[in-house]
């Protein structure tokens, strides 16, 4: 999906298969393909591909467009591929979510009220375990008890095909003292300008670590009931991400462009 898409609404069709996707994905653990798609909204092959690139057009999902099935791989909050973060519900694997950011808004899923999601993942510096436990929300623990979520590129950079590398850069790190080695660390290859990272602890307010000029703060405040994002100078950030928890209303929901 790339930047700067007027808002538009969702087709009848899109609609029914976004719910299809939300409740296949909640049940199973991962997307369907084309086929049970099919059987369950009765829409064809060259329909569903209309519709999935409609879906991802409106940051519902993330779909390989050079490929002949339109492989699935994103639904936020999910991943279809492994992650930085794995779910378990019940004490069983269920899915891998989509980056650490979209993880503490998984617990508010309306097929997951009462349950206890864990998360568990790794420090993005030196890959020791990170381990939350949310319920309807909230983070209910989480060891090391400082972990933080380290985000390493501004919104300027997010969507600009498509929303893989902007949830590849929102990763958990154990404390500060490792959120800013992991900023220092080279993010690819090519040489880039100096950072200045912003990270936020889980259950906690922000606290800029670093001077300077911001491009993006991130609060998450009492859990996951309140995460957001800010861009500097508007509310920009939005599409998409801001309602994570609201699967219970989607069938009536307009479509949303990244703004």
């Amino acid at each position: 999906m790339p930047q700067n898409v007027p808002e538009f609404r969702f087709s009848d069709d899109a609609l029914r298969l976004r719910q299809f996707l939300y409740e296949h994905w909640c049940a199973h653990g991962r997307g369907p393909n084309l086929r049970a798609a099919h059987q369950a909204t009765g829409l064809t092959r060259e329909r569903l591909i209309e519709v999935y690139r409609e879906l991802d057009l409106g940051l519902i999902c993330t779909v390989d467009h050079a490929t002949q099935n339109c492989n699935l791989l994103k639904l936020q909050p999910f991943s279809s591929y492994p992650s930085q973060v794995e779910v378990f519900v019940g004490g069983k694997f269920h899915s891998w979510a989509g980056c650490a950011m979209e993880s503490v808004a998984l617990s508010r899923m309306p097929p997951f009220a009462g349950k206890e999601v864990r998360l568990e993942s790794y420090c993005a510096c030196c890959l020791a375990p990170v381990s939350l436990a949310t319920r309807d929300g909230d983070i209910v623990s989480r060891v090391p008890e400082p972990v933080l979520i380290h985000v390493s590129t501004s919104p300027r950079e997010w969507n600009t095909t498509n929303i893989v590398c902007m949830c590849d850069s929102m990763n958990y790190v154990a404390d500060a003292e490792h959120a800013g080695r992991r900023a220092r660390a080279p993010l690819r290859a090519a040489d880039l300008p100096p950072r200045r990272p912003l990270h936020a602890r889980a259950g906690a307010p922000l606290r800029r670590r670093h001077g300077g000029e911001p491009d993006v703060a991130l609060r998450l405040a009492a859990g996951a009931r309140r995460a957001r994002a800010h861009h500097r100078g508007d509310q920009g950030a939005r599409g998409g991400r801001e309602q994570l928890g609201r699967i219970a209303s989607m069938a009536s929901t307009p479509a949303h462009g990244a703004r």
